[in-house]
């Protein structure tokens, strides 16, 4: 393999912008002949274009033929693609021609799913060998390699992975193993895991049994009581229809890159068959972001008892122009979670239009109603007439939730009856708890004497975490740092 030289040395002919060319010397010193048209000079290989690289602000073809190794993408001339072999080697890939299969950023199940041969994180990618061989915005990355049915982990590879935000996959379940053993791939640059998994039956538990570090650490194994649950690396309990896991839940046990291995079970709470219609979905974090995007869901408030305390009807028309809820419950918000670094982005506004059964909420039916979140980002909230049993002010999907619209764990509930005799800056700070709860936090001290697995998180009633209502809004250094690497940030 080799560069043809496209062009000659600039020595600035004077032709401008968009001016025929012969050579590069007919151009202005800050621009190229390509394609006998004066261009601007190249920063990197994607303003090349296909089988082409930039060297020194101008753009070269790249001589290769079919079969050549190749370590990158820009290892192969135009018209070609470097895939990668079927089995680990090095150079990991070939020279091939390009296909219509998809290209990098599109879903995938398999490798011949993508033109470049390598199907990783559920998404086609592209080879590299270093960072300037991936587009604007992408990161050369290291990236375990698993049998297709997800079961073994045979090596590693590097491909060019998103620097900022979040990538999500599912893996795939042979409906015939009742408790699989899964492998789950984590890059060289992710900062975080989570796995949802989901049964299609609210009367069944669904979670891991068990889960291994790559490095072969037991960071979770199902407790039999409550002393295993607060003693486990990874916390973590199988719930109904849908639980999540999260990687890390304290600084002390970091995301390390290689192959988990995740247990999955069902265990049924009526008689009948398991159901084997079962779902695993992960989202990684790959890169740092601290921007918290919030979705407000107003069931009927309309006629509620403290209706004078509240301000009005409260609903998805008059909630943005409402003075306690904007003035006060937004504004104290952004003031709690400022403490962690976190900033308040995106804000949108729903109503939840019939199901007036859905006004009143208990642990049975709170997944009904999380499973209405329909934004594919940030934290939905739902704000309901009231909690049962009376005197809740909070549900949660879980610790943490789900990351993703649409699944039983996918939100937070908060009880609008806490406003008949608490204040919005009040149902602020129970929402902040929530929220925080739904990005991965623990409270710091439970009413059973457990405490945070985040070593600095002491167990204090001016605390965010505390499970009084009167707790404060204080966050650790270490839950900060924790709530930072929930994937639900952008």
């Amino acid at each position: 393999m080799g560069l043809a030289l496209a062009l000659a040395a600039c020595s600035g002919g004077g032709r401008g912008l968009g001016e025929h060319c012969a050579t590069v010397s007919d151009c202005d010193d800050d621009l190229q002949c390509l394609d006998h048209t004066c261009v601007p000079r190249c920063r990197h290989h994607v303003d090349c274009g296909d089988g082409m690289r930039c060297n020194d602000g101008a753009c070269h073809i790249v001589d290769s033929q079919v079969g050549d190794e190749c370590d990158s993408e820009l290892d192969c001339g135009p018209g070609q693609t470097c895939r990668l072999a079927p089995a680990l080697s090095n150079p990991p890939g070939t020279c091939q021609l390009q296909t219509q299969a998809g290209i990098p950023g599109d879903t995938c199940i398999v490798d011949g799913d993508c033109r470049s041969g390598a199907c990783a994180l559920g998404h086609c990618v592209e080879l590299c060998s270093v960072d300037d061989d991936c587009a604007r915005g992408r990161a050369c990355a290291g990236i375990p390699r698993l049998t297709a049915d997800a079961t073994a982990f045979v090596g590693h590879f590097e491909a060019c992975l998103p620097t900022t935000g979040s990538i999500a996959f599912e893996l795939p379940l042979d409906p015939d193993v009742r408790e699989p053993e899964l492998k789950i791939p984590v890059p060289e640059h992710a900062l975080s895991m989570v796995v949802v998994t989901e049964v299609d039956s609210k009367t069944q538990l669904i979670g891991a049994t068990r889960l291994l570090s790559p490095s072969g650490r037991t960071l979770y194994q199902l407790p039999q009581t409550r002393e295993d649950f607060y003693g486990n690396l990874i916390r973590h309990e199988p719930l109904p229809g849908a639980s999540v896991l999260k990687v890390p839940s304290s600084p002390t046990v970091a995301l390390e890159p290689g192959a988990y291995t995740l247990r999955l079970s069902v265990f049924r709470l009526e008689p009948g068959p398991i159901s084997t219609n079962r779902h695993v979905k992960v989202i990684e974090k790959l890169g740092p972001g601290a921007i918290l995007d919030l979705h407000f869901y107003f069931g009927d408030l309309t006629a509620h008892p403290c209706r004078d305390q509240i301000g009005g009807d409260l609903n998805a028309t008059t909630a943005p122009q409402h003075a306690g809820f904007r003035d006060q419950f937004i504004v104290e918000l952004r003031t709690i979670f400022a403490r962690a670094n976190v900033e308040l982005g995106g804000v949108t506004f729903h109503d939840v239009a019939g199901h007036p059964e859905l006004d009143t909420v208990t642990n049975d039916n709170a997944g009904r109603l999380f499973a209405l979140s329909t934004q594919p980002t940030g934290v939905s909230v739902f704000f309901v007439r009231s909690i049962s049993p009376a005197g809740l002010q909070i549900l949660t999907g879980g610790t943490p939730g789900a990351p993703l619209p649409g699944t039983s764990a996918s939100g937070v509930a908060i009880s609008l009856d806490a406003l008949c005799y608490r204040s919005w800056p009040h149902v602020a700070r129970q929402t902040a708890h929530a929220v925080a709860r739904h990005l991965g936090l623990f409270r710091n001290k439970e009413a059973d004497g457990g405490e945070d697995p985040i070593p600095d998180s002491a167990p204090f009633t001016d605390n965010l975490m505390h499970y009084s209502e009167f707790g404060g809004t204080s966050l650790s250094t270490g839950q900060s740092e924790i709530l930072r690497t929930s994937p639900v940030l952008r």
